[in-house]
């Protein structure tokens, strides 16, 4: 019997998109999910939200971090080791 799973975000992310928010898995399949992030109009700052997770009788939750900072690069950029 497949069980159902669901994400949420605590506070809600506007800078954060999942690729799935559910969805159901048999007894001991695995899901994979796509974070995407995006920095889009954010201020310099760091940025944080808790993903919640649950399926079943069983819950997790992830902490999630952005950090947005003002960078300048200036090209040609040289990376020497």
């Amino acid at each position: 019997m497949p069980v159902t799973w669901n994400l949420a975000e605590n506070p809600a992310a506007q800078w954060l998109s999942p690729s799935a928010i559910t969805g159901a898995l048999e007894p001991g399949a695995d899901a994979t999910v796509t974070l995407t992030f995006n920095p889009a109009g954010l201020a310099e700052a760091t940025y944080n939200t808790t993903l919640r997770i649950t399926g079943g009788s069983v819950e997790r939750t992830v902490p999630v971090t952005l950090r947005v900072a003002n960078y300048r690069v200036y090209l040609p950029l040289v990376i020497r080791n």
